[in-house]
């Protein structure tokens, strides 16, 4: 019974191959996403997330087996990503996330306007009208 006990190891849970039932929310913007909720099972002891083409090895969540939480990555490209986990038992079914489009054109305070993308932040000054 002593080398029983010990060897405990036998009686741990086995990865099961991740998969998505739910997305949440649906649709994201590009460059205000905030947080995506998978929903399924097998979401314990992922490796990676695949969003669109970008692959995920960090930044995300598993708070259970059932549930697994991302942040999609800024600048995303306006359409479907398809969105799929791995683990060691291999990889999910895939789930569509709709990104759409930001405005992130945003007016200061002395008139003119400042666009952000991932990379810079452009200002367009705003000229009197002509005539």
């Amino acid at each position: 019974i002593i080398s029983f006990t010990n060897s405990a190891s036998c009686l741990a849970l086995q990865p099961i191959q991740p998969q998505i039932t739910s997305l949440s929310p649906a649709s994201v913007r590009a460059f205000q996403s905030g947080t995506v909720t998978l929903t399924g099972q097998g979401f314990l002891g992922t490796t990676s997330v695949q969003v669109g083409a970008v692959t995920l090895t960090s930044g995300f969540t598993t708070p259970d087996d059932a549930t697994l939480r991302f942040n999609p990555p800024a600048g995303s490209p306006i359409g479907n990503l398809v969105v799929q986990t791995t683990n060691s038992a291999g990889t999910s079914n895939p789930a569509n996330l709709q990104v759409t489009d930001t405005n992130p054109c945003i007016f200061g305070p002395m008139g003119g306007a400042f666009v952000a993308t991932p990379s810079k932040i452009i200002m367009f000054p705003l000229l009197p009208p002509r005539g």
